[in-house]
């Protein structure tokens, strides 16, 4: 979880700390045979998207649920269901239009 890198690739030093780590919690034996670093994008307010896209309305956008999406995704599911089933309105921490001036 480094916020401030100069590149998406893994380092000597994650690796060394990601060890230090497990190797305070376990007492296996283990070994390393792959070190890999991803980017995890976000949402600007790290709130998930939910909605019709605004240009192709057959296309429906459920993204953006980032480290907490175990727990967002249930809730955030019912909404759209309820969206598309019902037509009750999204909440609005979650539309596609929100920031930029409604």
């Amino acid at each position: 979880y480094d916020r401030h890198f100069s590149h998406p690739f893994p380092t000597q030093t994650a690796q060394e700390k990601l060890c230090e780590h497990l190797t305070s919690l376990i007492d296996t034996p283990y070994e390393v045979v792959a070190h890999r670093a991803g980017i995890r994008p976000a949402t600007f307010d790290h709130r998930p998207f939910l909605g019709r896209h605004p240009e192709h309305p057959q296309l429906l956008l459920f993204n953006g649920l980032g480290s907490k999406g175990v727990s967002l995704a249930p809730y955030f599911s019912q909404c759209l269901a309820d969206h598309l089933l019902q037509g009750t309105p999204l909440p609005a921490v979650v539309q596609l239009d929100r920031g930029r001036g409604r």
